[in-house]
């Protein structure tokens, strides 16, 4: 199933050449392997960073392009795709939200291993990979956290039902443990379907009413929370695989 067709902007609007003053950078700090970036000359700063602020929706990059630059995104949301080894059509790998690194390919010297879909309003700061040290530790660090955090998505979306790997989905947007929170869902409900491995129908019909019993209710992108903690309970019934924990944020801030 491919995504519904949209059209893409003309242009992005492109702001090359800030220093950390210019785009509050000051988040760099909070991003390990990226905090001696705020450390560079402004000079070097300016020719290594740069900020693109997507007013619609469009295509950022495409399988097998060349990626030269790490992504933060530091606003708004962008769709992860690739293409199924059966069908040919595009499945949606990750939901990236603020604030997350993506397109760690940068890093090793690759080429785009997915598709990236921004969507309206994002902002993007691109980071040149060549001036990351390519035997920092950090570094290291940071793409063995991706790794395992998509192991941890490949075994959910394998071995759970829709209703589980949902509720990982919204716990790995919460940051508390206990007591009720109010999210908002960080895409379409059609793309969150697709995300679980389920159709729009079977997520309303289906997969909706079982978290309803746990206490979580839904009113257009807004999900309110009754209980965290029944909520961390209920996805880690019988039926998870062994070793399964409560999920992880994204690679991203204070990984």
């Amino acid at each position: 199933m491919h995504m519904a067709s949209v059209k893409v902007q003309p242009s992005a609007v492109r702001r090359p050449g800030l220093t950390p003053g210019d785009v509050g950078l000051d988040f760099l700090a909070g991003i390990p392997m990226l905090a001696s970036l705020l450390k560079l000359p402004e000079a070097t700063l300016r020719r290594s960073v740069s900020v693109t602020v997507h007013p619609l929706d469009s295509d950022l990059y495409h399988q097998n392009d060349a990626a030269l630059d790490l992504l933060v995104l530091t606003r708004g949301q962008v769709i992860l795709t690739a293409a199924s080894f059966g069908s040919g059509d595009d499945e949606i790998i990750d939901i990236v939200t603020a604030v997350s690194c993506f397109g760690e390919e940068a890093l090793l010297g690759g080429r785009r291993l997915v598709n990236a879909r921004v969507l309206a309003g994002s902002r993007i700061v691109a980071v040149d990979a060549s001036v990351l040290p390519g035997d920092n530790r950090l570094i290291l660090d940071h793409l063995y956290r991706r790794q395992r955090w998509m192991v941890e998505e490949i075994a959910a979306l394998k071995s759970l039902p829709p209703a589980q790997r949902l509720a990982r989905l919204l716990l790995s947007m919460i940051d508390g443990t206990d007591g009720g929170v109010t999210v908002r869902l960080p895409a379409l409900k059609k793309v969150i379907a697709r995300k679980i491995g389920v159709d729009p129908c079977t997520l309303s019909s289906r997969v909706l009413p079982r978290l309803k019993a746990v206490g979580v209710t839904f009113e257009a992108d807004l999900v309110e929370v009754g209980s965290i903690a029944a909520l961390a309970a209920f996805s880690q019934q019988k039926g998870m695989v062994k070793g399964f924990r409560r999920p992880e944020r994204r690679p991203g801030i204070a990984d």
